[in-house]
């Protein structure tokens, strides 16, 4: 399947606990740096091919990383702390829906 698909299911996922998550747009990229982005203010999230390529295992975990980033801005607009607490807070609620722990979400992707 696609990566876009696969990233569907995961929005999926979280968008059961989460309904109220607005309708995200899908990119894929040719970035060899990062896993994914998240551009919170056009609601859209970039996944890079090459690195997903090499490393399937890591799409679950960079979708719902992203997707927390969603949430925090959907929460608190103000928040310019990227990584902060209450993204942390996010990744906990979110990590079980997807399987990938808490650490992971925050801190690999």
């Amino acid at each position: 399947m696609g990566i876009i698909n696969e990233a569907r299911k995961v929005e999926k996922e979280i968008r059961e606990a989460v309904p109220n998550l607005p309708p995200i747009k899908f990119r894929v990229t040719r970035s060899r740096r990062v896993y994914g982005l998240c551009y919170w203010w056009k609601n859209e999230i970039s996944i890079s091919r090459p690195i997903l390529e090499r490393h399937p295992e890591t799409l679950k975990g960079t979708v719902a990383h992203e997707i927390a980033h969603l949430i925090q801005y959907e929460i608190n607009p103000l928040d310019t702390e990227a990584h902060g607490v209450l993204f942390r807070d996010i990744c906990k609620m979110i990590s079980p829906l997807v399987g990938v722990s808490t650490h992971d979400l925050v801190w690999r992707y």
